[in-house]
C-alpha cells in the first residue's frame, strides 16, 4: 500500500525525446513506481538544449547524463540522482545503462553470421565512450570469426557530411555490412545507399539499434535493429533509487544491461552470398527448426553431404548445425514467452521439445535463466516484447 499523496517523493525523469528508447525508459520507471512506491513523477524530455531549466523542487531524479552540461544540471539539483546513460567516460552519479560493448558484439555477430566479412560502424554525430565500446564489442566478434577489424565512420565535424558519407559508402568493399548507432542513423544509411545506387542488403547490409518500429518500417527496405533493454534499465534504476530514498545510499556502482536480441527485417535478410547451399540450409532452419528434422534431412535439401555441411557451419557460422537449430528454437521460445499466454509446457511443445525439463535445461543454457524467469522479466504485455 502506497503512502499518502502528500508524503510521496516527487521524482524527476530527464531523458531524450527518442521515439522508443526514451519512452521505454519511462515505461520501466513507471512500472516500478506503480508496483512499489507510488511516486509522483515529473517528466522532462528536453535535455537536448543546454539552457536553463525551471523545474519543481524534487526529492530525487533519474537523468540520461550524456553531456557535461546535463551532469552539471543534475549536481545542481542537490538530490539523489541515478544516471541512465553510458555515453560519458566518468559518470557523476551511480548509473544503470546499456552494455554498449555487448551491443556492438551482438550486432557484428549477427552480420558475420550472415557471411559478411567486411564490417563497419556508423555514427552520425558522436564519437564518445558509447562508440568506442561498440567498436570494442564488434572487434571481439570479428576476431572470433577471423574477420578483419571493423571500420568506423562519424559525421562529427565534417563540413559536407552527406557527400562524405556517400563517398565512404562507395569506398567500402562489396558486400559490406554496417552497424548504425541508432535507427535514425540506419535510416540515413538507407537514404545514402539509395542515392548511391547501392542495394540493401545485397551490396550493403544495414543494422540499426533501438528497434524503433516507426523508423524501421517507414521506408524500403525495412530496417533490422537491435532491441535494447530500456524498460529493464528504467525498472532497475528506479529500484536502486527507491533503496536510496529509503535510507540505503548506493556505493559507487555501474550496472550495464546487455541488449535483448536482433529483430531481423529486410535490411539484413541475406545469408552467405558465397555459399548458396549453406544459405539454403540456414533459411530452412529458420523455417523448420522447431520440427523434428535431422541434420541429414537439411543436408539432402541443399544437395550437400552431412560432413561437408558441418565443416561449412564451423567455418562460416562458428557453430554446428545442431547448435544453430537449438539457437533458432530458443529464439522462437523467447518470442512465445513474451507475446503469448502459452504455458511453459506449451512453449516447449511448440518449439520441438517433448519433455519440459529438457526444454528448461536447454533454455537455461542459452539464456542463463529458466523460461519462467524470462517471462517474469518480459511479461506478455511488456513494451519490450517482440512486435
Amino acid at each position: 500500500m502506497h503512502p499518502p499523496m502528500d508524503t510521496q517523493p516527487l521524482v524527476g525523469i530527464f531523458t531524450y525525446p527518442s521515439l522508443t528508447l526514451g519512452r521505454d525508459l519511462i515505461r520501466g520507471i513507471t512500472r516500478y513506481s506503480k508496483a512499489h512506491t507510488g511516486w509522483r513523477l515529473y517528466l522532462n524530455m528536453g535535455l537536448d538544449a543546454p539552457g536553463p531549466r525551471v523545474v519543481p523542487t524534487l526529492d530525487a531524479a533519474l537523468i540520461s547524463v550524456a553531456h557535461p552540461h546535463v551532469g552539471d544540471f543534475g549536481v545542481q539539483l542537490g538530490v539523489p540522482v541515478i544516471n541512465l546513460s553510458g555515453r560519458m567516460e566518468n559518470s557523476p552519479f551511480p548509473r544503470v545503462c546499456i552494455d554498449d560493448c555487448a551491443a556492438g558484439r551482438m550486432g557484428a555477430t549477427h552480420l558475420l553470421e550472415k557471411g559478411f566479412r567486411s564490417i563497419a560502424l556508423f555514427a552520425s554525430h558522436t564519437c564518445d565512450l558509447l562508440s568506442r565500446e561498440r567498436i570494442r564489442g564488434a572487434s571481439e566478434a570479428c576476431a572470433f570469426f577471423d574477420a578483419p577489424e571493423p571500420g568506423f565512420f562519424s559525421c562529427e565535424g565534417r563540413h559536407d557530411y552527406w557527400m562524405e558519407l556517400r563517398t565512404w559508402l562507395q569506398s567500402l568493399p562489396m558486400p559490406s555490412a554496417i552497424l548504425a548507432e541508432n535507427d535514425f542513423d540506419a535510416s540515413l544509411l538507407r537514404q545514402a545507399c539509395w542515392e548511391n545506387g547501392q542495394d540493401i542488403p545485397g551490396d550493403i547490409a544495414v543494422l540499426g539499434l533501438g528497434n524503433d518500429d516507426l523508423l524501421c518500417e517507414a521506408g524500403a527496405p525495412s530496417l533490422s535493429s537491435i532491441q535494447m533493454p530500456m524498460v529493464d534499465i528504467g525498472y532497475r534504476a528506479a529500484e536502486k533509487l527507491d533503496l536510496w530514498l529509503r535510507g540505503t545510499p548506493p556505493e559507487d556502482f555501474e550496472e550495464r544491461l546487455p541488449p535483448l536480441r536482433v529483430i531481423e527485417r529486410a535490411s539484413t535478410d541475406i545469408v552467405c552470398q558465397d555459399d548458396p547451399r549453406l544459405a539454403k540450409v540456414l533459411g530452412l532452419m529458420k523455417e523448420h527448426a522447431c520440427k523434428d528434422h535431422s541434420i541429414d534431412w537439411y543436408a539432402r535439401q541443399a544437395g550437400i553431404n552431412r560432413r561437408s555441411l558441418e565443416i561449412q557451419f564451423r567455418k562460416v557460422i562458428k557453430r554446428s548445425p545442431r547448435e544453430e537449430i537449438v539457437a533458432q528454437r530458443i529464439r522462437h521460445a523467447c518470442m512465445l514467452l513474451e507475446t503469448t499466454n502459452c504455458t511453459v509446457e506449451e512453449v516447449a511443445q511448440r518449439c520441438g521439445y517433448r519433455h519440459t525439463p529438457n526444454f528448461t535445461r536447454v533454455f537455461r543454457g542459452q539464456r542463463g535463466m529458466t523460461p519462467g524467469d524470462w517471462r517474469k522479466l518480459h511479461p506478455p504485455d511488456s513494451p519490450a516484447a517482440i512486435p
